[in-house]
């Protein structure tokens, strides 16, 4: 007999690996202009992420049809016709089984929510801007690896690489 918790746990997988690697952009792309001034691409990132800002998120459909899936049953039930016993599946009656497995998944899901809606709000931002996507190289990877988040060393490597027109040419996306 699998415990419930295993149930959850397979219910849990399944959906975060269906939006685990949706969340947000990807470390090796980044945006660019050709020719852009650091002041200007400094003040377009600020601007771009201040739009982020006081924005009203809201969990998607299909995440909140995922979530009630793993939280009333009907994904245990499912998987309760591969032998699984109706003892140990949630009741037919939809009553929800909250567990820290369960919590878990939920905060996951709303993460990978909001992640998704700030970065698309980010996204349009620099689009509307001239900014266009490349996908950075093995070597540009390690040295950004080797540069903290949020310093000016890392922004400074960024913006030498995003306003390199031979760069985006041949690392557009």
């Amino acid at each position: 007999m699998i415990p419930r918790s295993a149930m959850l746990g397979i219910a849990a997988i399944a959906l975060v690996a269906s939006q685990a690697f949706a969340a947000g952009k990807p470390r090796n792309i980044s945006w660019g202009r050709a020719n852009v001034s650091f002041a200007d691409y400094h003040r377009d990132a600020q601007q771009c992420a201040a739009r982020t800002f006081g924005v009203t998120l809201h969990m998607s459909p299909q995440t909140a049809r995922d979530l009630d899936m793993v939280g009333n049953g009907s994904l245990m039930s499912m998987i309760g016709t591969a032998g699984i016993t109706p003892e140990v599946a949630l009741s037919p009656t939809h009553v929800h089984f909250y567990s820290t497995t369960y919590v878990e998944t939920y905060k996951h899901a709303m993460r990978v929510d909001v992640t998704e809606q700030l970065q698309a709000i980010l996204d349009n931002c620099l689009r509307e801007r001239g900014y266009r996507r490349f996908k950075l190289t093995g070597a540009q990877m390690d040295r950004l690896r080797g540069l903290a988040d949020g310093t000016a060393e890392r922004e400074r490597y960024l913006y030498s690489l995003g306003s390199d027109p031979d760069v985006l040419a041949m690392q557009a996306v």
